[in-house]
């Protein structure tokens, strides 16, 4: 595989390892709890999708293609921040959802609260 040098320099093996490593760290620092169960459950091509630019990555990084290996590190974090974004925004609708109906049902057991709490007041005399 012939390598692509930038200005006359080499292709930097080490640099690049550590431009990919800090990717993978930074996506690792920012994976939701639960996301991969989710996605397990409602979305498995995104799972796929997600392994796929994977692949890409390494295949730019053995063909040691600085410029698409540049752009598909943005690409591979970009694509894991935004099932991140679906996922947190999943959950956020879901626990407000889950919110609305406890005070539903909290709404719902008021007036045979009050009216507990009140009985003597409305006992015919």
């Amino acid at each position: 595989m012939a390598a692509h040098p930038v200005n006359g320099e080499p292709f930097d093996i080490p640099y690049w390892q550590g431009r990919i490593r800090e990717a993978q760290q930074v996506v690792a620092a920012e994976y939701p709890a639960g996301c991969l169960d989710w996605l397990k459950e409602t979305e498995p091509e995104t799972i796929q999708e997600l392994r796929a630019r994977v692949d890409v990555l390494k295949q730019a990084f053995l063909r040691q293609n600085v410029k698409w290996l540049s752009r598909e590190l943005v690409s591979y974090q970009s694509a894991h921040f935004t099932v991140f974004e679906r996922h947190r925004a999943k959950m956020e609708r879901q626990q407000l959802k889950a919110d609305l109906l406890g005070n539903l049902a909290t709404l719902s057991t008021l007036p045979a609260q009050c009216a507990m709490e009140h009985r003597d007041q409305y006992q015919p005399a």
